[in-house]
């Protein structure tokens, strides 16, 4: 088919897509109903019951996809908010105290495991930051004494339940190594849409590494590297927040992250 005839028969299927749509839920109800009649109609009961069942099931949440897009709240931007300062609470909707809320929202918020007792004084020494420490070894194995310990009770029950079950300590440890061959089969299945941003380099990069196998094993080789000895290179602990167009006059928030 030529150009032209395609345009045209992609405008007569969304024309006709267009019209079916807006009786959707109709003809689907209908559809279900026959279908179910055919299979009780050929001695299927149970199969029929199923069909059935499902409709039930859909139309209560149709309903409910109804009421929550009447019901949500505006998505706007925020106009005030209510601070809790000394016991009391305040409504305000200048700019600098709003913002200054807002913040100390999302910090209190992306801080809470801050406080887990697992990165106090007590046990963040003996865990580390990796927990691969001879200390959380014994935690594994159910070897760890809290007695001495000035911890809560709750924190001591949870690390005694944090050991192992027989099944889990006798079956050998998962390799942490990613084989060449592991290597060249992730990168094959990589978008080659997706992008490497500040590293400067495409995903297309590295798919190519993988038809190269000396200079794969050599990037592989790195990786394997640095996830050892549980130190990143410098470039892989910085990300980019953009901001790209997907389409004409619409703006979606989305991430590149580096790689390699």
């Amino acid at each position: 088919m030529s150009l032209q005839d395609c345009e045209t028969e992609r405008k007569i299927i969304s024309k006709k897509y267009r019209s079916i749509k807006r009786n959707a839920q109709q003809s689907r109800t209908v559809f279900l109903h026959d279908l179910a009649a055919q299979q009780a109609v050929r001695g299927n009961d149970y199969i029929s019951n199923i069909i059935l069942r499902m409709n039930r099931n859909e139309e209560p949440r149709s309903s409910y996809r109804r009421m929550k897009a009447v019901t949500k709240p505006f998505c706007g931007a925020t106009q005030k908010v209510l601070i809790s300062s000394n016991d009391s609470e305040i409504v305000t909707a200048e700019k600098e105290k709003i913002e200054k809320a807002l913040c100390n929202e999302n910090i209190a918020k992306f801080t809470m495991a801050y406080s887990s007792p697992f990165l106090q004084k007590s046990l963040a020494p003996l865990l580390q930051q990796t927990a691969t420490s001879s200390s959380a070894k014994q935690i594994l194995h159910g070897q760890f004494s809290t007695s001495r310990m000035n911890l809560q009770r709750a924190t001591k029950r949870f690390i005694k339940h944090l050991e192992m079950p027989p099944s889990v300590l006798d079956n050998p440890s998962n390799n942490t190594q990613c084989s060449l061959q592991t290597a060249v089969s992730y990168w094959r299945k990589k978008r080659e849409k997706t992008d490497s941003s500040m590293s400067q380099r495409h995903i297309g990069v590295y798919r190519a590494l993988t038809y190269d196998l000396p200079l794969l094993q050599l990037v592989n080789n790195v990786a394997n590297f640095t996830f050892n000895i549980g130190q990143p290179l410098e470039r892989w602990t910085f990300d980019l927040d953009v901001s790209s167009l997907k389409k004409p006059n619409k703006i979606r928030q989305g991430r590149n992250c580096l790689s390699g």
